[in-house]
């Protein structure tokens, strides 16, 4: 087998030599490729393992202990439910350091926007820092209140243009509110 890569008959160098150079490189290249894969594979295994804790730990306890009832079927829990959803996109309008305002705008809308869910009655389930999702809440057995989340969507509108004013930012938000049956049956 004729070894590439190598110059031979340039530099005189024994054949053991260069049989035991690449059989080093070979390791330290297999040493190297084992030690990428391992530390890719323990952080997808974090990341995995923090969305989990994150899943487990996103909605409220108020909610979790709603969600089924001591004694009741999962889907005789609530007859109908409802949820509030929002996208966020913050486009700045100048554009020196136009990510830090836009950031700082939205961290202050979300901030604005939780006050809004304590005032009407609504819990956060999600904040993205460009997203927003959280439930009216009601009482087992009971309908929800869906009007909580309609009045919080239209003041979470007039939060956003104040907020836009201040941080000099363009927001564009669509806000939905999902209401009915939950669940199939």
């Amino acid at each position: 087998m004729r070894l590439v890569l190598f110059p031979l008959g340039i530099i005189p160098v024994e054949h053991a030599f260069l049989a035991q150079l690449y059989v080093s490189s070979a390791i330290t290249t297999f040493a190297l490729s084992a030690a990428i894969a391992y530390y890719a594979f323990r952080l997808a295994e974090r990341a995995e393992a923090e969305t989990r804790h994150c899943c487990g730990t996103s909605c409220p306890t108020r909610s979790s202990t709603m969600a089924r009832p001591p004694g009741r079927a999962d889907r005789d829990a609530f007859a109908d439910a409802s949820i509030l959803f929002s996208d966020i996109k913050a486009l700045c309008r100048c554009r020196t350091a136009s990510a830090l305002r836009a950031r700082c705008a939205l961290n202050e809308l979300m901030r604005r926007f939780d006050a809004l869910a304590l005032k009407y009655g609504v819990e956060k389930i999600k904040d993205d820092r460009d997203a927003y999702m959280a439930v009216p809440i009601a009482e087992p057995g009971c309908r929800s209140r869906p009007s909580g989340g309609a009045k919080m969507a239209l003041d979470m509108f007039a939060r956003e243009r104040a907020v836009a004013r201040i941080f000099g930012v363009v927001f564009r938000m669509r806000i939905g509110i999902a209401s009915g049956r939950s669940w199939p049956g």
